[in-house]
C-alpha cells in the first residue's frame, strides 16, 4: 500500500525570542491533501508555526521538514513557490487592481502576459467572482470579496501548500459561512496541504480533517475531527 506523503513534518522543534518561549519541543506530522488546524489562544504561537514553515525564522532546535526533507535554507525562494501564503485582512496591494494583486506570483515567476491573465480568470470563475472584479481596485470590494481575491492570490501557482494565518478572523458571521463554503469548493476541486491558523473552535470543527492545539508554548492534544470535539469545552474554557 503506498504511503500518505507527509509534506510537514516537525521534530522536537522549539523557538523562542531571547528569553521568551514561543515554542517548546514540538513534533508533529502533517498529511498531504488535508486541512489541518493549528488551534491554540492569542500569543500561543501559531503564526510562529507558518513563519517556520515558510523559512521566515529558524528553530532554535529540532527540525522543520518539508517534502520529506530537512528545511534547505540555502533553497528557500524556490520552497517558497510550492507554499501560498494567505494572511488576515488580505494584505492586498491597494495600487493594484484584482487582477494585477492575483497575477502577482506570476509576474515575479517570469509567466506569460496571456497565462497569467487564464490564470487569473479561471481563479476568480472558482470563487464566483465577475471578470469585470479584474479591473476594479481593492477598495472598491466588500470584505468578503477581499478574501476571496486573497485566497486566488494564494492559489494562483497551485501550490501543494497553502498556509492561512486567521485569514478569516475579521470578517463578519454572514461573510464568513460565503467564504467557507468557497474555501471548500476550492479545496476539492484541487486538494492541497492547508495549515490554517485560528482561534475559533467551530471554524476548525467545519473545514480541518486534524487539529493542533497550541498552549503555553507546547502541544496540548491533536488529532482528527472527532479528538477536536472531544477537547471543545477544555479548549473554550482556556480562550
Amino acid at each position: 500500500m503506498e504511503s500518505i506523503p507527509l509534506p510537514i513534518r516537525f521534530d522536537h522543534v522549539s523557538f523562542d525570542y531571547g528569553q521568551r518561549p514561543v515554542l517548546t519541543d514540538i513534533s508533529c506530522s502533517i498529511a498531504g491533501h488535508s486541512v489541518v488546524a493549528i488551534l491554540g489562544k492569542s500569543g500561543s504561537g501559531k503564526s510562529t508555526l507558518l513563519e517556520l514553515i515558510n523559512g521566515i525564522v529558524r528553530p532554535v532546535s529540532g527540525t522543520v521538514h518539508l517534502f520529506d526533507r530537512p528545511l534547505d535554507y540555502q533553497q528557500i525562494v524556490m520552497l517558497r513557490r510550492k507554499i501560498g501564503y494567505g494572511v488576515q485582512n488580505t494584505g492586498l496591494f491597494p495600487h493594484l487592481t484584482v487582477g494585477e494583486n492575483i497575477g502577482m506570483p506570476g509576474v515575479i515567476s517570469g509567466a506569460a502576459a496571456d497565462t497569467i491573465h487564464t490564470r487569473v480568470t479561471e481563479l476568480l470563475e472558482l470563487v464566483q467572482l465577475d471578470r469585470s472584479h479584474i479591473t476594479k481596485y481593492p477598495h472598491a470590494l466588500s470584505g468578503g470579496e477581499q478574501q476571496r481575491v486573497s485566497l486566488c492570490r494564494a492559489m494562483f501557482s497551485n501550490p501543494p501548500i497553502l498556509l492561512m494565518d486567521e485569514p478569516f478572523s475579521s470578517l463578519d458571521y454572514s461573510t464568513k459561512r460565503h467564504i467557507y463554503t468557497h474555501f471548500q469548493a476550492l479545496q476539492k476541486a484541487s486538494p492541497r496541504t492547508v495549515v490554517l491558523v485560528t482561534h475559533d473552535w467551530e471554524e476548525a470543527m467545519l473545514l480541518a480533517d486534524s487539529f493542533l492545539w497550541i498552549d503555553q508554548t507546547r502541544l496540548r492534544a491533536s488529532g482528527d475531527r472527532a479528538a477536536l470535539s472531544a477537547v471543545k469545552d477544555a479548549y473554550l474554557q482556556q480562550l
